[in-house]
This record gives structure tokens, C-alpha cells and sequence, in this order.
């Protein structure tokens, strides 16, 4: 995708991770679907990051703040459902607001187009969306997208089911990379 296993330093962005945790993200939770995008956003992070965490935070109301999460155990970290509950509404904008590091990639986990600000992050600090949703097109996005659809599970465990279709995950993958190096985040 990128032609090369990981960016150069230059060009290296440290990954946060934001994961939606409103109420309507509880079947995704109760799926493995937030894991498995939790194990995409690893793969990416281990590309264009040469940091050995990832800044992740699960958007609740109260949420505490973000924590360090070593990539291979990411997707895991994402498995239960937030302590804190389920929300109605979850301050994504302000997270994302929040980010004054001056180079970062922001990867987003929700479950629909209506959670990332069109202005998202800067120059600098590319925003991408990664929503568990049943839909077939990412145009409703603000900005690059990719889609983990349920619905083209053939099982209950979305996590399990991606674990052995390396073709969907390199084609999600492909759907955040592409436009960032197109943008020139990359390289």
C-alpha cells in the first residue's frame, strides 16, 4: 500500500485512538467489532508510528483521559464495555480539540458520520473515521473513512471473523492509508 513497511521518521505520526462509547455502540462492543477495529488501528500504528504506544480513549462521560496501550494489546483493551457505561452523547469534538501535539493521526471508532467534525484536526494532525456501521459507502464522512460492517460477519464475533479475512482488514486499511498518503502525512 504504502511500498514500504513503515514511514520514515520525518514523516512518522504518533497514533491516538477515540472510541466512541454512546449508547448505540453497545451492540459493536458486545460484537468484538470495537476490538477488531482496536487490532486495525495496532496495524496502522505499527506503519506510521515509531512510538511503542498508542494514546487511547474511550469517550464516556467522565472520561478520565487517555492511556497508553502497546499496540498488540489494543485490540483486547477494547474487548469489555466501558466501565463507565454507555452514554447518550460522547464529546468527540472536544477530544479532538483537545490535541495539541504538533504532528499526530487521530483514528476515530464510532458508528456513524455525525461524530467528527468537519474541521477535524489540522495541518499536521490528520483525523480518520473507523465506524463499525452497515453501510457500504464511507461518503457520508467528513474526511477519510473506513468501514468494519457487523452485518458482513458471517458469525457472532466480528474480531474472530477479520482475524481470518486478511483481505477486508488490508482493504479497511487501505481506505485510511491511501488518502493520507495522497495528503502527504506519509511520505
Amino acid at each position: 500500500m504504502l511500498g514500504t513497511d513503515s514511514v520514515p521518521a520525518s514523516k512518522a505520526l504518533p497514533v491516538r485512538c477515540l472510541v466512541d462509547s454512546s449508547a448505540s455502540m453497545a451492540p459493536a462492543f458486545a460484537r468484538s467489532a470495537v476490538a477488531a477495529c482496536g487490532d486495525i488501528v495496532a496495524g496502522i500504528s505499527a506503519v506510521v508510528s515509531h512510538q511503542g504506544t498508542v494514546d487511547t480513549t474511550v469517550l464516556s462521560p467522565g472520561t478520565p483521559g487517555s492511556r497508553r496501550v502497546a499496540p498488540d494489546q489494543l485490540g483486547e483493551s477494547l474487548i469489555a464495555p466501558p466501565a463507565a457505561g454507555f452514554g447518550l452523547a460522547v464529546p468527540i469534538a472536544a477530544a479532538l480539540a483537545a490535541d495539541t501535539a504538533p504532528r499526530s493521526l487521530t483514528v476515530v471508532i464510532t458508528d456513524g458520520p455525525g461524530g467528527v467534525p468537519r474541521n477535524a484536526g489540522g495541518p499536521g494532525r490528520p483525523v480518520v473515521t473507523l465506524a463499525v456501521a452497515d453501510i457500504t459507502s464511507t461518503d457520508v464522512f467528513t474526511g477519510p473513512a473506513a468501514v468494519v460492517s457487523p452485518r458482513a460477519c458471517d458469525r457472532h464475533d466480528v474480531r474472530a471473523f477479520l482475524a481470518e479475512r486478511p483481505d477486508i482488514v488490508q482493504a479497511v486499511v487501505g481506505q485510511i492509508l491511501t488518502p493520507l498518503r495522497e495528503a502527504g502525512h506519509l511520505g
